[in-house]
């Protein structure tokens, strides 16, 4: 007998957060942040779905700032709350923002942990886009470890799961 899954509501104002930071206009990011700047932690504390999205957004704002240690602190937070949650495909998205973050510290060894774990979530969900994510930052920490031969295997893994989407493609 199937059960139902687990059923989530989230405030909209996230989730149109969570939509436009997808954009790649730099204008539409420059109003969202604000935007998600303006809401508090205190606001979704009874409400761990909506408070690990939230985290999970201002660990990615912060990424993109450059602000590494608060991306990595925000990131931390979150991926503990939806690590819980039958949110697959938002917790490879806070996994895959550590990721991003170790990358950027130079912490090959953590950054290889968290895209391993940002795959499997996003292999559970089905995500196309979070697998080949994950996968071209293996590629990566692989390339920088001179495993060319590694390197080319995840890549090309990535551009089986990415077939025939095209700005998937484009990423890897």
């Amino acid at each position: 007998m199937k059960l139902p899954s687990q059923k989530y509501t989230f405030d909209n104002r996230l989730l149109v957060l969570e939509e436009t930071f997808k954009s790649a206009r730099q204008k539409v990011h420059d109003d969202a942040r604000q935007e998600l700047l303006e809401l508090s932690e205190e606001e979704f504390s009874g409400s761990p779905h909506e408070l690990g999205l939230l985290l999970k957004l201002k660990a990615q704002d912060a990424f993109r700032q450059g602000n590494y240690p608060k991306a990595l602190e925000l990131g931390l937070k979150a991926t503990k709350i939806l690590a819980g949650l039958a949110l697959n495909v938002r917790y490879a998205q806070a996994v895959f923002t550590l990721a991003k973050v170790y990358w950027a510290l130079g912490d090959l060894k953590n950054a290889e942990i968290r895209a391993r774990d940002s795959l499997a979530a996003a292999r559970r969900a089905e995500d196309n886009q979070g697998h080949s994510n994950a996968l071209n930052m293996l590629a990566w920490v692989a390339y920088i470890r001179s495993d060319y031969l590694k390197s080319q295997e995840y890549l090309e893994e990535g551009l089986s799961v990415a077939k025939g989407d095209h700005r998937n493609i484009s990423q890897l």
